[in-house]
């Protein structure tokens, strides 16, 4: 949980510099809820950084399901569907089984497995 954060919120520094600078924070009610566009930034951001691709290539087309390769990987198995959504936008085709819930981040466990 504590890498998932520390990367989440530097994809707010690294990303929304302007709203630092205005002073803009962000509500805690807000934190991580992946319908915000910055919150939806930080969240890709972050799994970009933790996931590494070659490493979740391999795992999921050896036919490993996103639960068991995000504990292979020793992510959260939302972080691990933010990245794969993200992919499918840029024209990947995985097949999910479930978007991860809006605010995700904010009620998780510190397990690979909490949904």
């Amino acid at each position: 949980m504590q890498r998932m954060t520390c990367a989440h919120e530097l994809g707010h520094l690294l990303l929304h510099r302007d709203a630092l600078k205005k002073r803009i924070f962000f509500a805690e009610m807000e934190i991580f809820d992946i319908t915000d566009q910055r919150e939806l930034e930080a969240n890709q951001f972050a799994a970009s950084l933790l996931i590494d691709d070659e490493e979740m290539m391999q795992i999921l087309q050896e036919g490993t399901d996103v639960l068991t390769a995000a504990s292979m990987m020793d992510v959260n198995v939302n972080m691990l569907m933010v990245k794969l959504l993200t992919l499918n936008q840029t024209g990947y085709n995985f097949i999910l089984p479930y978007s991860p819930k809006a605010t995700f981040m904010g009620t998780i466990e510190d397990r690979a497995d909490s949904v």
